[in-house]
Protein backbone atom coordinates (compact mmCIF):
# COMPACT_ATOMS: atom_id res chain seq x y z
CA UNK A 1 0.00 0.00 0.00
CA UNK A 2 2.82 2.40 0.87
CA UNK A 3 4.37 1.68 -2.54
CA UNK A 4 1.14 2.60 -4.32
CA UNK A 5 0.82 5.85 -2.36
CA UNK A 6 4.46 6.65 -3.09
CA UNK A 7 4.06 5.96 -6.81
CA UNK A 8 0.86 8.03 -7.00
CA UNK A 9 2.59 10.88 -5.17
CA UNK A 10 5.49 10.82 -7.63
CA UNK A 11 3.06 10.73 -10.53
CA UNK A 12 1.13 13.75 -9.23
CA UNK A 13 4.35 15.69 -8.63
CA UNK A 14 5.67 14.85 -12.12
CA UNK A 15 2.42 15.84 -13.83
CA UNK A 16 2.06 19.08 -11.88
CA UNK A 17 5.69 19.96 -12.68
CA UNK A 18 4.94 19.42 -16.35
CA UNK A 19 1.98 21.81 -16.17
CA UNK A 20 4.10 24.41 -14.34
CA UNK A 21 6.72 24.29 -17.12
CA UNK A 22 3.99 24.66 -19.74
CA UNK A 23 2.49 27.60 -17.84
CA UNK A 24 5.91 29.25 -17.56
CA UNK A 25 6.51 28.81 -21.31
CA UNK A 26 3.12 30.38 -22.05
CA UNK A 27 3.88 33.32 -19.74
CA UNK A 28 7.25 33.80 -21.43
CA UNK A 29 5.68 33.86 -24.90
CA UNK A 30 2.67 36.01 -24.03
CA UNK A 31 4.21 38.44 -21.56
CA UNK A 32 7.95 38.29 -20.95
CA UNK A 33 9.20 38.22 -24.58
CA UNK A 34 6.88 41.02 -25.77
CA UNK A 35 7.75 43.01 -22.62
CA UNK A 36 11.50 42.82 -23.19
CA UNK A 37 11.09 43.50 -26.92
CA UNK A 38 8.94 46.56 -26.15
CA UNK A 39 11.47 47.89 -23.64
CA UNK A 40 14.45 47.31 -25.94
CA UNK A 41 12.74 48.93 -28.95
CA UNK A 42 10.79 51.48 -26.90
CA UNK A 43 7.55 50.34 -28.49
CA UNK A 44 5.02 52.05 -26.24
CA UNK A 45 2.05 50.48 -28.07
CA UNK A 46 3.28 46.92 -27.45
CA UNK A 47 4.23 47.78 -23.86
CA UNK A 48 0.81 49.31 -23.15
CA UNK A 49 -0.96 46.33 -24.77
CA UNK A 50 0.57 44.09 -22.11
CA UNK A 51 -1.35 46.01 -19.44
CA UNK A 52 -5.01 45.74 -18.54
CA UNK A 53 -7.26 48.51 -19.84
CA UNK A 54 -8.27 48.85 -16.17
CA UNK A 55 -4.71 49.77 -15.20
CA UNK A 56 -4.32 52.18 -12.31
CA UNK A 57 -0.76 53.42 -11.81
CA UNK A 58 0.08 55.28 -8.64
CA UNK A 59 3.32 57.26 -8.53
CA UNK A 60 3.88 58.09 -4.91
CA UNK A 61 6.79 60.50 -5.39
CA UNK A 62 4.83 62.52 -7.95
CA UNK A 63 1.60 62.16 -5.96
CA UNK A 64 -0.19 61.12 -9.13
CA UNK A 65 -2.68 58.40 -10.09
CA UNK A 66 -3.11 57.56 -13.76
CA UNK A 67 -5.14 55.31 -16.00
CA UNK A 68 -3.69 53.44 -18.96
CA UNK A 69 -4.03 56.25 -21.52
CA UNK A 70 -2.33 58.85 -19.33
CA UNK A 71 0.40 56.33 -18.44
CA UNK A 72 0.90 55.59 -22.15
CA UNK A 73 1.19 59.32 -22.98
CA UNK A 74 3.79 59.69 -20.25
CA UNK A 75 5.81 56.82 -21.69
CA UNK A 76 5.62 58.30 -25.19
CA UNK A 77 6.97 61.57 -23.83
CA UNK A 78 9.58 60.11 -21.48
CA UNK A 79 11.01 57.07 -23.22
CA UNK A 80 13.17 58.98 -25.77
CA UNK A 81 14.98 60.80 -22.93
CA UNK A 82 15.27 57.51 -21.04
CA UNK A 83 16.85 55.85 -24.08
CA UNK A 84 19.27 58.76 -24.47
CA UNK A 85 20.34 58.51 -20.82
CA UNK A 86 20.95 54.76 -21.19
CA UNK A 87 23.06 55.34 -24.31
CA UNK A 88 25.11 58.00 -22.50
CA UNK A 89 25.75 55.59 -19.61
CA UNK A 90 26.76 52.82 -22.01
CA UNK A 91 29.08 55.17 -23.92
CA UNK A 92 30.73 56.33 -20.70
CA UNK A 93 31.40 52.70 -19.73
CA UNK A 94 33.17 52.04 -23.04
CA UNK A 95 35.51 55.04 -22.81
Amino acid sequence: MKKIVGILTLLVVAVSGSYAQHDQAAINEQVWKPFTRAIMTQDVTVFAALHSTDLVRAEINRKKVMGLEEYKKGMEAGWPAWKESIQKKQNSLHV
